[in-house]
């Protein structure tokens, strides 16, 4: 387990500390004085003082990552830096993007969401076979397809790198995505276990200049932040109880396919939708610190349909957890995917001692005082916001805004609750989560 971790260092810490090394970059200042940049995503909010700090911060990320590369530019203190690496009679190269893996996620919002920010490209794509990544560069339009993740690494074009594959490879890749200079937003679940979660985060630490980041789950974009509110600023009271109740019947039909979630050698810890909703739940209410969990697997072998044999599962389709907060709440899980004819749709009901609060799939939800009705909650101003992963990408890459959907640290965090649930439900004992050292 990790013991203290050094803090990601700040915009202005990076910008001072490549001054120090670069005296050419003063002349930056002089442009930003001038004026502040906007904003890859329409939809930020910066004021004016943080604009400054993180444009200077990109083109600060920009000559970090020339000297990384051995090209870092002969006579900085001759040299304009802005002009040079915009205003040039040339035009400027777009910031490209890598796929490894190009799975349903990648397509439905990764490359989309990429396409709508300026001077942003797809540009290189690798994927289970050559056929499939040529299918999805015809699809798409993306210039260059490689057969190996190496190959795609070493792509000079590739400024960053978009990782969807299965969670038993994340953290190979991303180890050499930032070991070879290259940006990381990495799709969830962070990996198999919290033990690679932590390699993970520790190699992140050795690359500050470089944004890592994890796909968020995207279930309370528009109520998230007040939700997190109501239960920070008493208007529930103390927290008391917390109930998930997510049950379906998806995983009933024993003649259905094995799934690559089914398999704990491509997935595994990860049970069902448990990671995405606890990431949900730690979002309002912090972290975890004690497990115990009961499971079953109802539907033990599915049909591999790449050799036609049944493969044994191990990964339960029904799952119990009683759950201690650091806050105080308890907390209980209820997951089934073999649950035909439940309640639907899923939900998170939050009961303090002094109010209530019930969240359901869609984004929507009610809270109210004890002894008063309940009224629709209703985001604070300001903080709803759609799907805008990508942007805040660009936006932590290009001007060093902090990552908070979802940072490396806060995966972490998912992943050693994920294993406690895991290690309780086998061994029949429960488990303290050990927290996460700021």
């Amino acid at each position: 387990m990790l013991g203290g971790l050094a803090r990601r260092p700040t915009g202005l810490t990076i910008v001072g500390r490549a001054l120090g090394r670069f005296p050419g970059l003063a002349r930056c200042l002089d442009r930003h004085a001038q004026g502040c940049p906007r904003s890859v995503n329409p939809g930020s909010q910066f004021v004016s003082s943080r604009h400054l700090v993180y444009s200077l911060v990109g083109d600060v990320r920009m000559v970090l990552k020339q000297h990384r590369t051995g090209s870092d530019y002969p006579d900085l203190d001759s040299a304009d830096l802005h002009n040079q690496s915009r205003d040039t009679e040339e035009p400027a190269m777009a910031f490209g993007i890598g796929l490894i893996g190009a799975g349903g996620n990648q397509k439905l919002r990764h490359i989309p969401g990429f396409r709508e920010i300026d001077d942003v490209e797809v540009v290189n794509v690798v994927n289970r076979s050559r056929e499939s990544g040529e299918r999805v560069a015809a699809e798409w339009d993306i210039p260059n397809v490689s057969d190996s993740v190496e190959e795609l690494l070493a792509d000079p074009a590739v400024d960053a790198v978009s990782i969807g594959t299965w969670p038993y490879m994340h953290l190979d890749y991303t180890r050499a995505a930032l070991e070879a200079g290259k940006h990381v937003l990495c799709e969830a679940r962070m990996a198999t276990n919290a033990t690679e979660a932590e390699a993970m985060l520790a190699v992140s630490q050795q690359h500050p200049d470089l944004v890592s980041q994890l796909v968020p789950a995207p279930f309370d974009f528009r109520l998230g932040k007040t939700i997190k509110r109501l239960c920070e600023d008493g208007s529930l009271g103390s927290i008391l109880e917390v109930h998930l109740t997510l049950l379906n019947g998806s995983g009933l039909d024993e003649s259905g396919p094995l799934h690559w979630r089914h398999r704990s050698d491509y997935s595994g810890h990860n049970m069902m939708q448990l990671g995405i909703f606890n990431e949900t739940i730690q979002r309002w209410l912090g972290d975890t610190a004690r497990v115990t969990a009961h499971a079953r697997t109802f539907v033990p072998s599915r049909v591999d349909a790449e050799t036609g044999e049944r493969y044994n599962i191990v990964i339960p389709d029904s799952l119990g957890i009683f759950a201690d907060m650091a806050n105080g709440a308890r907390c209980t899980y209820r997951v089934s995917a073999v649950t035909e004819g439940a309640p639907q749709p899923p939900s998170i009901d939050i009961y303090g001692s002094e109010g209530r609060l019930h969240w359901r799939f869609g984004d929507t939800g009610e809270w109210g005082k004890h002894g008063e009705d309940v009224q629709p909650i209703q985001p604070d101003p300001g903080t709803a916001h759609d799907w805008q992963v990508e942007a805040d990408f660009m936006n932590s890459v290009r001007y060093g805004a902090p990552v908070e959907l979802t940072n490396f640290a806060d995966g972490v965090r998912y992943m050693r609750f994920t294993d406690a649930v895991w290690e309780s439900w086998n061994t029949g004992q429960s488990r303290e989560i050990e927290p996460l050292a700021e």
